[in-house]
Parts: structure tokens; sequence; C-alpha cells
């Protein structure tokens, strides 16, 4: 079972349900795309370019603005140098949940002189210490598609506001490894019967 993104297991851990906004969900999934594409091509015109299709959501050209905004800020002319997107995917074995295996892609931008992982967020910053032992337990813990680069540092970029918070890695604390098991293993009998 796929879970849709890595704040979607966020949610369920802390008890959030339900589906989000199906308009803002569709703009995250948008953005994600065009943050790709801008990194496979070292797309300095990215946000004009996609802004001036005809179907270009308004919540993704705000998106992508703010990012172009932050790369700036804390890149400049070597954001393209100095920072890779990757995709990559945490696997949550059958063995370990009992019934189902659960898989939770996520992408992020990783800055390897600094030994940095950026996340991209969307309006929701006030959590990220939170999310942290929760990421950290996921790829510690359990199967990680393609191997990690060391990190130092997880910076998270909001991309609704245009703010960051930056937390140490190794500081980072592990969120309770059942606690990680009961919540894939909720999200998967969610999605059973879902299928019903």
């Amino acid at each position: 079972m796929k879970c849709p993104s890595l704040y979607h297991f966020y949610r369920a851990y802390y008890g959030g349900a339900g589906q989000g906004k199906a308009h803002f969900a569709r703009a995250i999934i948008e953005a994600g795309k065009q943050l790709e594409r801008i990194f496979e091509t070292h797309d300095w015109e990215g946000y004009h370019r996609y802004a001036s299709q005809q179907y270009a959501l308004s919540l993704t050209k705000g998106f992508l603005r703010k990012f172009y905004e932050l790369a700036e800020q804390h890149y400049g002319e070597e954001l393209f140098d100095e920072l890779q997107w990757l995709n990559n995917r945490i696997i949550l074995p059958k063995e370990a949940l009992g019934k189902a295996e659960v898989y939770i892609p996520f992408s992020f931008c990783f800055a390897a002189k600094e030994k940095r992982f950026i996340f991209m967020e969307y309006g929701k910053l006030d959590d990220a210490e939170k999310w942290l032992p929760i990421f950290k337990t996921l790829v510690e813990s359990f199967v990680v598609g393609a191997s990690l680069p060391e990190a130092e540092m997880v910076t998270y970029w909001d991309l609704m506001k245009g703010t960051t918070i930056e937390l140490s890695y190794p500081d980072s604390f592990l969120a309770p490894r059942e606690r990680v098991l009961q919540t894939a293993r909720r999200l998967a009998e969610q999605a059973k019967k879902g299928r019903r």
C-alpha cells in the first residue's frame, strides 16, 4: 500500500485522519513535479514557464515563486551546483506490519557540501520538530529504496510563507518504533477498507 506522502504519515501518527482539500493536494503534487523538472533542466525560468501555461494552478505558482525566493536567498547563482533533487521511498515490510507492506515516497533536496537535507513543506513548519524524529525512525529502522546521503542538518522550506526552520539531524531523537508501526498498520487498514 502506498502512503501518499511523509506529511500524510505524520498526520496519521498524530491522529489526523481523512483527506485534505483536493485542490490543495493537487497543487502540492504539481509543485513536486515542477520542482523535479526544474532540477533536471537547471531551469532558472521554471516559475515563468509554468505560470504561462493555460491550466497552471494558482497555488502551485505561489509555491514555485516562494521556492525561487528561498533558493535565491540561500544559494543564489550556485543553486544547481549546490543542490540535488532526490526521490526515494521508505518501505515498511509486511513482516513488520503483519498484513501488508506500506511504502512512503518522498522527495527532497540535498546539499552535499553542507550535509543538509532540505524538505519542501506547505504551511505547517510549526510541527517540523515533531516530524524529524518520525522521519529519522522511518529511515533508520526500515528499508530505504536508495541509500540516503549522510546528513548533519535538516532544513524545511515553507513554500506557502517563504519561511524556513533548521534542525540538527544527529541531535534529533527517535520516535517510538512501535508507534510508527501502529501508524503504518492503521493506514494499511484504512486503505483496505477504502477498497471494499
